[in-house]
């Protein structure tokens, strides 16, 4: 909606004084009959122009203007913190006045006339906002909060701005300030190059990438027009963990924001530690057709963080992929990842990389993934030379019988199988087989059970010993973790071959025949 639309139809109502909470130290240097200077927002209007042409806070004539939007819906209240430091009674000043507008429409033209199409274009925005009935006007779903500072040379001023929304409560943002002797304010806080208006935001833009360092933070700033199908992926790789610490959405302050205009975002980081990351910025219009047809466009950029307060950009080539399960961020995947995740589900412990362990990519951190990390802890323990295995072995390995020849023998044989604790960690279910290495013919064995030792079994098999001859065997193991009672994908673990040699001596002679009787 136009500005002169706002002039046409706008008359200010002053509502309400807030009062001052916390600040009985400071003594007020402006009297409420002082002139207030021209560039003070004095009415709703000219708190919107504020705001479009230099965000919250403005410094000028000595003194610091905030202008803040508040929401006006039932269960919001706002409040505020000040802090200063210096001589305490610095003067501070105030046009401390919540500003409400109530816009009342013109007389409507006759239907079907030029002057009514006019008058419907114009005004459907302001249609749009809360009437009121009693007063017979349209009235905004926010206020604006005005307050005027002065300060003394060599201080400093904190203001905390605070929101309640019905029983939650929490901070806001925060303003900090300083004078020094020579009288010169100073703003300190992030919003002294963070852009929080389109002017400020419209001259970041076009002076930095889309992924920026900033005074030792990394800074996402782009315009992504959603409307137009298109998403945003914004994805935080590497050793250094980010933490996002301011988030916005910078538009047009006016009673109606227009339908299909772009967001133009801004995400401002933090290190907590030292190490390497990547911050990518992935944009991609889907058309349903395949990949190759679809738009896609990666803003990325890689630093180096020697310490929180000293980041550097360096080059792709310097940066180190991260790797899938490594959680708590030191380069490798152990069982040390495994060991915080599993604190962390269990609601004892801080999870570093939670996307590192993600291995299922759902894009949530549950016990499943935890199942699959063991999984791959005891697959890349395999792999080593020095890995443990299955340790299968028979009673015994040579093996001497005696009986008489055109014979044959039947006895339990007990093969012992050790299975390393790697494998089994949490609950599971552990199945057995057993194959003749000859020709792999599974064999069918009598029993299994525990002999007492940790993670021992004793399978007790049926033989039958006809001749000398060597025999072969070996065993697979199938574990199948148990998680909040349902199993996980079965993993089969394979012995080497045990081989036993069986002798036979046939030195018993046969029974003499019996002797028919007459």
């Amino acid at each position: 909606m136009k500005r002169r639309l706002y002039a046409a139809c706008a008359s200010v109502l002053m509502l309400a004084m807030l009062p001052l909470n916390g600040l009985s130290a400071f003594a007020e240097a402006i009297s409420p009959d002082a002139p207030v200077p021209d560039w003070v927002p004095t009415d709703f209007l000219s708190a919107m122009e504020f705001r479009n042409t230099y965000g919250a806070t403005h410094i000028a004539d000595d003194r610091i203007c905030i202008v803040e939007r508040q929401e006006t819906r039932e269960g919001y209240t706002y409040s505020e913190e000040i802090t200063s430091t210096g001589e305490m009674d610095a003067p501070y000043g105030k046009y401390r006045d919540v500003i409400y507008d109530t816009i009342k429409l013109p007389e409507q033209p006759a239907e079907g006339t030029k002057e009514y199409f006019e008058y419907e274009s114009q005004y459907r925005g302001v249609k749009n906002l809360m009437y009121d009935e009693k007063n017979d006007c349209y009235i905004p779903g926010w206020q604006y909060h005005v307050t005027v500072y002065e300060m003394q040379p060599n201080t400093t001023l904190t203001i905390t701005q605070k929101l309640k929304k019905d029983d939650q409560e929490r901070d806001g943002v925060v303003f900090e300030f300083s004078k020094d002797g020579e009288g010169k304010i100073t703003e300190d806080d992030l919003l002294s190059w963070v852009p929080d208006c389109i002017a400020e935001y419209t001259d970041f833009e076009k002076t930095t990438n889309a992924v920026s360092l900033h005074d030792n933070y990394i800074v996402y700033c782009d315009s992504v027009n959603f409307s137009t199908g298109l998403s945003l992926d914004i994805s935080i790789t590497g050793t250094a963990r980010l933490q996002c610490i301011y988030s916005d959405n910078i538009q047009v302050e006016e009673l109606e924001m227009p339908t299909g205009s772009a967001d133009r975002l801004i995400r401002v980081y933090r290190a907590l530690n030292n190490g390497l990351v990547k911050l990518s910025a992935v944009t991609m219009r889907k058309f349903g057709a395949s990949p190759e047809e679809q738009e896609k466009k990666e803003e990325a950029e890689y630093f180096g963080v020697e310490t929180p307060e000293k980041i550097g950009i360096i080059d792709p080539g310097q940066f180190t992929e991260p790797v899938a399960g490594d959680c708590n961020g030191d380069g490798e995947f152990t069982i040390a990842d495994a060991v915080m995740l599993n604190k962390y589900l269990l609601g004892s412990g801080e999870l570093y990389f939670w996307t590192l362990a993600d291995l299922d990519e759902d894009n949530v951190v549950n016990a499943a993934d935890l199942s699959l990390m063991k999984r791959k802890l005891r697959a890349s323990v395999l792999e080593q030379d020095e890995a443990p295995k299955l340790q299968f072995k028979g009673e015994q390995e040579h093996s001497w019988y005696t009986f008489q020849s055109n014979s044959t023998i039947e006895f339990p044989y007990h093969f012992y199988i050790t299975v390393p604790t790697e494998f089994t960690q949490g609950r599971c279910k552990i199945e057995f087989k057993l194959f003749n290495a000859e020709n792999d013919e599974e064999i069918k064995y009598e029993s299994v059970k525990g002999t007492g030792k940790e993670n021992r079994f004793d399978m007790t098999v049926n033989m039958e010993i006809v001749d000398s001859e060597k025999r072969s065997y070996y065993t697979v193991v199938t574990i199948t973790e148990l998680t909040a009672g349902k199993p996980g994908e079965p993993q089969n673990y394979q012995s080497d071959v045990f081989e036993w040699n069986v002798e036979v001596s046939h030195d018993i002679p046969a029974p003499p025949a019996a002797v028919p009787q007459s």
